[in-house]
């Protein structure tokens, strides 16, 4: 139930990330626009997620303790059933991220424009930037496992 269906690492050391990051939008949005810019290789290896943990100031030893334990695995379990939960079991185009339930962008149409142009509440000066700064809390799902 990943994008790469045979693998889910990349998946899982960007729910460890986020774990790690904290809770609030902004916390996470830094680390996954990093590892969004850079071609990720076919096959897991931890340069990249290490690079943009480092870059968004994520303590690495937690992130990979997440990544190759059992917290790894939970999180991942609770992404797959969340995606089958809020979006079925239909095919859609990686990344699919929602507002509030709703679906704001999917594929290479997702930026930090496109997400905070639907942040509710948020003024235009206050909507969220690459500094992870502004606007109240929404409920962002960002989606990237299919069928």
């Amino acid at each position: 139930m990943c994008a790469d269906e045979v693998d889910c690492s990349f998946e899982k050391i960007t729910l460890c990330a986020f774990d790690e990051a904290g809770a609030g939008v902004g916390d996470r949005l830094p680390f996954l626009e990093c590892m969004d810019r850079h071609k990720l290789p076919l096959f897991y290896n931890d340069t990249v997620p290490r690079s943009c943990a480092e870059r968004v100031g994520l303590d690495w030893n937690k992130v990979e303790a997440c990544f190759s334990g059992s917290q790894g695995d939970t999180l991942i379990a609770a992404a797959q059933r969340e995606v089958s939960f809020k979006i079925g079991n239909a095919s859609f185009a990686l990344p699919l991220v929602q507002v509030q339930d709703k679906t704001v962008c999917s594929g290479t149409d997702c930026s930090y424009a496109a997400v905070s142009a639907h942040l509710p509440g948020a003024a235009e000066d206050d909507r969220v930037t690459d500094d992870g700064g502004g606007g109240s809390e929404p409920s962002i799902g960002y989606y990237f496992a299919s069928k």
